[in-house]
């Protein structure tokens, strides 16, 4: 019931860009942390916060090998809340070194220690640009 919830919802709300894409990036540019929802294989929903940093006025986040990012890798949708906003996203993932090595860099610089720490267990493997959802 939880998944049915979670996958009409959704469906119901906006995508990010649009008029409001340069209030949003300031958001992401300034929240820490925020949650990403996907739908698992078995249509359990899947709640996981991140981190998201801004690079050259596109926001990015980054993941390891983890379950959230298998959902998106076999097609689930993909919604954003930040500051009790929920957002409908699509994401491409960075192939590029340059790209990769910036994003990375921005995430140390508003991160700090904890970023560290976390490339110390390998956090971080691929890098996704978020898109407004088609």
């Amino acid at each position: 019931m939880r998944a049915a919830l979670l996958a009409a919802a959704m469906l119901a709300i906006p995508s990010m860009g649009g008029a409001e894409a340069p209030a949003v990036l300031d958001e992401f540019a300034s929240t820490k942390v925020i949650r990403v929802l996907t739908l698992d294989e078995d249509g359990d929903a899947r709640d996981t916060k991140i981190w998201v940093a801004v690079v050259d006025g596109q926001a990015y986040i980054r993941t390891s090998d983890t379950r959230w990012f298998k959902n998106l890798e076999r097609g689930s949708s993909l919604s954003l809340v930040m500051n009790d906003r929920t957002y409908s996203a699509a994401t491409a993932r960075i192939e590029d070194a340059a790209r990769i090595e910036a994003v990375h860099a921005e995430f140390r610089k508003k991160y700090g220690f904890q970023d560290r720490m976390v490339g110390l267990f390998g956090g971080g493997d691929y890098v996704l640009r978020l898109d407004r959802s088609p």
